[in-house]
């Protein structure tokens, strides 16, 4: 899969047009393994006066047209004030829209959230109304936050359905809203709970979403359901997963749910995950 991405010219130049600092190389696969805040970019913030650091700025301008995005989400993106990609929207966008298992490791605030928003939303047929794309987060919060994001960027695509599913709301309305639902974002056990209810239907998921992936997968919290909730979905799906930090847990995890990883990271300071190819 990581020969696939070196033979393509175009995404090989956005590859390389990245500062030399941010760009990692490839380890050796171990042994296998057992077991197993977003921030939303609009223009407000892009004029914000506080210092950048290069895991937000550019050190070459950049635009999305460059990305050979679908109309409508280059609209969306422009309506909802993004204005350039940072460092890591170009690194990570092409990657995740040529089908790879995605790795996304930066900061708060340098954009992840719509990294994975737009790969969702180029990537959705809107024709089918099954849900073709599964999000999980940490909290009811955050996946609220990725519904705003997800529906502001996707403002332009008519037709889009995308809607949140957590604890507290009637499993009535999420039944009805599931029969036209392109994008289900929602908490672990909410998620699992309507899987079983047969409400939403695992078979028709393309794209399986970690964000806050550190946070979903620690000892403790969702891993159990989150396992349960994989095995349900086609083997076929694609798989992204998005986080501020990788703690060794966090590695042993994505290895056993990942096909052939790319890693895309913008923190140097942090180890390279083991078995993965790095961008």
């Amino acid at each position: 899969m990581a020969a696939a991405f070196e033979a393509s010219g175009a995404l090989a130049a956005v590859a390389t047009a990245m500062p030399a600092e941010h760009v990692a190389v490839q380890v050796p696969a171990p042994e296998p393994t057992p077991g197993p805040v977003r921030i939303l970019r609009t223009a407000q913030d892009l004029s914000s006066p506080r210092t950048r650091t290069g895991d937000v700025l550019l050190a070459e301008p950049a635009d999305f047209e460059s990305l050979l995005l679908s109309r409508p989400v280059l609209e969306g993106l422009r309506a909802a004030g993004f204005e350039r990609p940072s460092p890591v929207q170009l690194k990570a966008i092409p990657l995740g829209r040529c089908g790879l298992d995605l790795i996304v490791q930066a900061k708060s605030g340098t954009g992840k959230t719509c990294v994975f928003s737009t790969i969702a939303l180029d990537s959705l047929v809107l024709e089918n109304l099954s849900t073709q794309i599964l999000i999980l987060a940490p909290t009811r919060e955050i996946a609220v936050q990725i519904h705003s994001v997800i529906t502001a960027i996707g403002i332009k695509m008519e037709g889009l359905e995308c809607h949140v599913f957590i604890g507290g709301t009637p499993l009535s309305q999420d039944k009805t809203r599931l029969k036209k639902c392109h994008i289900a974002v929602g908490s672990p056990g909410r998620i699992k709970q309507l899987i079983e209810l047969d409400y939403l239907n695992p078979g028709s998921i393309r794209l399986f979403i970690l964000d806050e992936a550190d946070k979903l997968l620690e000892e403790g919290s969702f891993q159990e359901q989150i396992n349960w909730i994989y095995s349900s979905l086609p083997a076929s799906k694609q798989m992204l997963a998005v986080s501020a930090t990788y703690p060794e847990f966090l590695a042993n995890a994505l290895t056993k749910y990942m096909r052939d990883p790319t890693f895309v990271r913008l923190n140097s300071s942090d180890p390279s995950l083991i078995g993965v190819y790095s961008f």
